[in-house]
């Protein structure tokens, strides 16, 4: 298998996901919304299910993508003239540029917010490509989630650092990783970090599907583009960070359940944006069933309206009941083997949450509280604050929120909350209460969220407020202009962020200059990334199929090599000396990487082990120096006397 497989198979994905799309609807935004919900489901449903049976490798990815993709084309294709499926495709690769003329034409600011939003894009694909990825919780567990994947052909449990950051390799739902993994499976990790850039797209469309009947289309793309461009979300491309591949599905969900009528086209692609929602993040499993309820409430609505001509009882009430079995049934089949698996290893299927509830009889273990709230006080600081510059990256520390949203916004939503709710009861008011039912629990969802100071946790929230907003100032002057305003807000990010995608421009321009083997050990982030030299040797010493063992709580991502063809082992770092070199021979491990005061050093250098030199960078000042051993030829023969 070769690099190519992979957007080989994501295109010819694509394209069958646009027939079938086009042949599904007609009006474009919710052809577009389909269309990316088929092709994410055509690349993830096929590891998912391979994943969790540990059928995983490159050939059953491939043909398991293929054959689902041919079976979609077919029935896209079926009784149907090739004209219109090859015009679907011409429309679908067209419609961003055509979309911006749409707008150039009537003098809209949607022109100029498109044109930054392809900007940004177009340059976080680029920092992908050129340099190493760099981002604190990639490095720590989406990253490795994915490529454990790889080495150990499914999703089975493994060993790792007894910690809350590096357990969740185990423990997290893992969804949006697969979508990413995709990209790597039949190269090395150059693109591990083009999900959430793939999925920003899709997020655009799924808010404008929800709100252009109410807002106006142009108008909606640009408060879409504004929502965006949160730096909660803009600076998570070029990450492997999920939030912006789980707010694609989310609005996935909301579009299927804001349509004017909702029968069972929309419950059977609603019940499956559902399903992998609950097997996309943890904190899904709290919303999942307020949705479901929304969309079984929309179902319901449209069988007993009687402006509507209906059809026969079954075809009239049937998508009522599958309302309420289908999403069951997709969530079991793609978020439950992560639930039910955590009830048997942890005794909790919400691990590593403790949840303690007499008044309920509830009382589940787990090492932390189900939330990471901070003080009032510190919230609304960087509620409200000025951004901190380079202090940023993929998990804004703060101004995660916008530099205009907090003061804008949020102040309208006194008003337009109330004006929403009193809108939901006038008889006439009927796309207001569509709008309405979804925006309004979304915004509430926000009391259970985990960590009300991270942006990038409540996106949900975040769409239901811009939604209400933008719905409260109408389609005129006032909610153009502050669209328009956030916008233009959003464009100094880029610059307090520096390096906002852990590159600059300049960097870039050195690394386009760079061979591919030299980008690959170039790290600019030296916080986050190895020390270049320790990249090169490990470039030129870890092979297809070595070995590399570790003890430390570090950035495991960092220890397989470019092309992922080497394994990673943890050694737990209580292993006595003697158990620990008998462990390495027994993995045939090639290096070690251990804390350079801790015992397992003294260990390898007592028997015969050289050291590589360290992880990090020499001007990062840290407590726990990590450093790398390599195996050599009398590797083992001062064992006797290492244990003495």
């Amino acid at each position: 298998m070769v690099a190519w497989v992979a957007p080989l198979l994501a295109t010819l994905a694509f394209g069958a996901a646009v027939t079938l799309a086009s042949r599904l609807y007609r009006e474009r935004w919710i052809r577009g919304l389909t269309a990316g919900l088929i092709w994410f489901s055509l690349i993830l449903v096929p590891i998912h299910s391979l994943g969790w049976l540990e059928w995983l490798s490159r050939t059953s990815v491939a043909l398991g993508t293929l054959v689902p993709t041919l079976a979609v084309l077919a029935a896209g294709l079926y009784r149907r003239p090739w004209v219109e499926a090859r015009e679907a495709l011409v429309d679908a690769v067209t419609a961003p540029a055509r979309l911006v003329a749409e707008a150039w034409r009537v003098r809209h600011f949607a022109a100029v917010a498109l044109l930054i939003l392809y900007a940004f894009l177009a340059w976080s694909v680029i920092a992908a490509y050129l340099a190493p990825p760099c981002n604190w919780d990639g490095l720590v567990y989406h990253e490795p989630t994915m490529v454990n994947s790889i080495q150990n052909g499914g999703f089975r449990y493994v060993d790792a650092p007894e910690s809350f950051l590096w357990q969740p390799v185990n423990w997290s739902p893992r969804v949006a990783e697969i979508f990413s993994l995709f990209f790597i499976y039949f190269g090395d990790r150059t693109f591990i970090e083009i999900g959430p850039t793939l999925t920003m797209p899709i997020c655009v469309i799924g808010f404008v599907a929800v709100g252009r009947r109410q807002l106006g289309e142009l108008n909606a793309v640009t408060w879409a583009v504004a929502f965006m461009l949160l730096p909660g979300l803009l600076l998570q491309v070029r990450s492997t960070y999920i939030d912006v591949i789980v707010l694609s599905i989310f609005l996935s969900i909301t579009a299927y359940a804001a349509q004017p009528v909702v029968r069972l086209r929309e419950v059977v692609l609603g019940a499956l944006a559902l399903g992998l929602f609950s097997g996309a993040k943890m904190t899904a499993v709290m919303i999942v069933p307020l949705f479901a309820g929304i969309l079984w409430l929309r179902a319901l609505h449209t069988a007993v309206r009687k402006d509507l001509p209906q059809p026969a009882a079954l075809r009239r009430w049937a998508p009522v009941v599958l309302a309420v079995a289908l999403p069951i049934l997709t969530s079991l089949a793609i978020g439950g083997p992560t639930y039910l698996r955590n009830y048997e290893v942890e005794g909790n299927p919400l691990y590593p949450a403790r949840l303690h509830y007499p008044a309920l009889g509830i009382d589940l273990p787990g090492p932390f509280p189900p939330t990471m709230q901070m003080a009032s006080s510190t919230f609304v600081e960087v509620l409200f604050a000025p951004p901190n510059e380079g202090g940023q990256f993929a998990d804004t520390g703060d101004n995660g929120y916008g530099n205009l949203a907090p003061f804008t916004v949020l102040p309208l939503l006194f008003f337009a909350i109330p004006w929403m709710l009193a809108r939901m009861f006038r008889r006439e008011a009927t796309d207001d209460r569509v709008l309405g039912l979804i925006a309004l629990p979304a915004i509430a969802s926000f009391a259970m969220s985990p960590a009300f100071y991270l942006a990038r946790i409540n996106t949900h929230v975040l769409a239901g407020m811009f939604w209400v907003t933008a719905r409260f100032l109408g389609r005129g002057a006032p909610s153009q202009v502050l669209a328009a305003a956030l916008v233009l807000a959003a464009v100094p990010t880029f610059y307090w962020s520096t390096p906002a995608w852990g590159i600059t421009v300049m960097q870039g321009l050195e690394l386009a200059g760079m061979s591919t083997r030299e980008r690959v050990v170039q790290g600019y982030d030296m916080e986050r990334c190895m020390d270049p030299q320790f990249t090169r040797a490990r470039e030129q010493e870890i092979g297809d199929g070595d070995v590399v063992a570790y003890s430390t709580q570090a950035h495991t991502q960092l220890y397989w090599n470019e092309s992922l063809t080497s394994e990673v082992r943890f050694v737990p770092p209580n292993t006595a000396c003697p158990a620990l070199l008998e462990r390495l021979d027994e993995l045939e491990a090639e290096w070690m990487i251990v804390y350079e005061r801790g015992p397992h050093a003294s260990c390898l250098e007592r028997s015969g082990w050289e050291r590589v030199g360290r992880l990090q960078h020499e001007s990062l000042e840290t407590a726990h120096v990590i450093v790398g051993f390599r195996r050599t030829s009398d590797g083992g023969a001062a064992r006797s006397s290492a244990g003495d």
